[in-house]
């Protein structure tokens, strides 16, 4: 792909329709200046809460030949522990695993942002911005408490991409109420060749794209405050409590061994918060 020259993309599915996009010209693109974080505030509509988290933002610096429309995109990947390995649990009598597994403790979960990013310096003195507000991680999530992948993946646009994009923002963060503005009908850069008559969505672009991934400890001066899903209870009547269909059911260890305090499996399994055990290849440690 070379940037100057336009593409097009023609799909035939399998009843034999053809859909095909207009032409899209591949515009230049500069390279990600800068990506950071900053702690902020958010005030809520009581004067007295406020939401505590990290702000991030990005620099780009273009030149005069680059594209003066642009799209981000955001990829976070996190990793987060549950609270207890698998030591001892019961079945009909109390079992013990020797070492304790901790295999099922370590997770990662990574998600596409769904908010979108768009920019136009089309008015600007220059081709560049500083301090582009991104995403905004909170306290109250586990992201922040082990290690937090930030992945910013920025595009240059055309002018009709921006616009398809750009619009798609609008009626997405669109808030709603009395007076708020109807939806806007987005048109994309796709036909049915064999059915004209047919809409069909999406738009296909040709983009110039850089990226730039960083990483995110846990920080000094924002206080975290998040659920890990581990709730034990207290077997007040003693294992006659658990009942056969709920074998195994695991136990807190405590002092090296086993307690009456019944762990739920968030409190062992991490895969049941949605993450996997597998650790991605890009991850430092």
């Amino acid at each position: 792909l070379v940037p100057g020259r336009s593409y097009q993309l023609k799909i035939t599915t399998p009843s034999g329709e053809i859909l095909q996009s207009s032409f899209d010209r591949m515009p230049q693109g500069p390279e990600i200046d800068e990506v950071y974080f900053e702690i902020e505030d958010i005030p809520t509509n009581d004067p007295e809460v406020w939401i505590h988290g990290i702000q991030f933002y990005t620099n780009f610096n273009a030149s005069n030949n680059d594209s003066k429309y642009y799209r981000w995109q955001i990829t976070e990947t996190w990793e987060y522990h549950s609270a207890h390995p698998l030591e001892f649990y019961y079945d009909g009598q109390v079992q013990q695993v020797v070492p304790p597994d901790f295999s099922e403790m370590y997770c990662w979960t990574t998600k596409l942002v769904d908010e979108i990013y768009t920019l136009s310096t089309e008015n600007y003195s220059s081709n560049s911005y500083d301090r582009f507000p991104l995403h905004y991680v909170k306290n109250t999530t586990s992201r922040l408490g082990i290690l937090y992948s930030f992945l910013l993946k920025q595009m240059a646009l055309s002018q009709d991409a921006f616009t398809y994009w750009d619009q798609m923002r609008m009626n997405s963060s669109e808030q709603g109420g009395l007076y708020a503005s109807q939806p806007i009908a987005i048109k994309g850069n796709m036909n049915n060749i064999t059915y004209p008559e047919l809409d069909v969505l999406g738009f296909f672009q040709a983009s110039t794209v850089s990226s730039r991934r960083i990483f995110v400890e846990p920080i000094d001066g924002l206080e975290l405050n998040f659920y890990d899903f581990c709730s034990p209870t207290l077997l007040e009547r003693g294992f006659v409590e658990i009942r056969p269909r709920e074998y195994p059911a695991y136990l807190q260890t405590i002092d090296g061994n086993y307690s009456m305090m019944l762990l739920n499996d968030e409190c062992i399994f991490c895969q049941m918060r949605g993450g996997v055990t597998t650790k991605p290849n890009f991850w430092p440690r």
